[in-house]
C-alpha cells in the first residue's frame, strides 16, 4: 500500500474512534453485539445505553470501514 493509501485508510479507521469517544466503547461494542443477536445487557453506569438514532450512527460508520461480519 502506498503512503497515500495508509494515510487515507488511517483517516478512515479514524471514525471508529471518534464515534467510540463520542458514546463510549462499551455502550458501542454492547449496542453492536446486541443489534447481532447477543443480549450483553446495557453498560455499567454512568455510562448510558445508546439512543436509536446513535445506535444506527455507530452501525453506519462500522458499516463504512467493513467491520461488520457479512458486509
Amino acid at each position: 500500500m502506498q503512503e497515500h493509501g495508509r494515510l487515507a485508510h488511517r483517516l478512515e479507521l479514524w471514525r471508529v474512534n471518534q464515534i467510540f469517544a463520542k458514546y463510549s466503547l462499551a455502550a458501542c461494542i454492547k449496542a453492536e453485539l446486541e443489534r447481532q443477536g447477543l443480549l450483553v445487557g446495557d453498560p455499567l453506569a454512568p455510562q448510558a445505553p445508546l439512543t436509536g438514532e446513535a445506535r444506527e450512527e455507530v452501525r453506519q460508520v462500522l458499516l463504512a470501514v467493513g467491520a461488520l461480519p457479512g458486509h
